[in-house]
């Protein structure tokens, strides 16, 4: 069974289109959503917040993918860290000690639901 209790979703994303279409459908399945263009945003929603699961770009700027998985790792050690990467491109890290899963973008529907999935399950 697929534990589907609504988790705090900071997502870090720099196009605009991609960080409104994934908030819209992370929402619908009624998570707290709180999204950023930036790197440095993204470090002040981290000291402000508590964060369940972090979804990040690795092209969202001025800092690190890695960076921004370290510190929400330090602030809550069972946040779960989704990192994105464009399939055309080929996943843009290896998965290590500060990322739990790489989704592929576009996603489907089954791999969404198994990552939220893996999420609860941390929390």
């Amino acid at each position: 069974m697929i534990d589907e209790r609504p988790l705090s979703i900071l997502v870090v994303e720099p196009h605009a289109k991609f960080r409104t279409l994934v908030s819209r459908r992370l929402e619908a399945d009624g998570h707290q959503i709180t999204d950023v263009s930036d790197g440095q945003s993204a470090l002040e929603a981290l000291r402000e917040g508590t964060w369940q699961m972090l979804w990040v770009h690795p092209g969202s700027g001025d800092v690190s993918w890695e960076e921004l998985a370290q510190k929400a790792r330090e602030q809550a050690p069972e946040c779960f860290i989704t990192l994105l990467s464009d399939v055309a491109e080929g996943p843009q890290c290896p998965i290590g000690p500060w990322v739990d899963v790489i989704l592929p973008r576009p996603w489907k529907e089954s791999e969404l639901k198994e990552v939220l999935a893996g999420a609860a399950a941390r929390v």
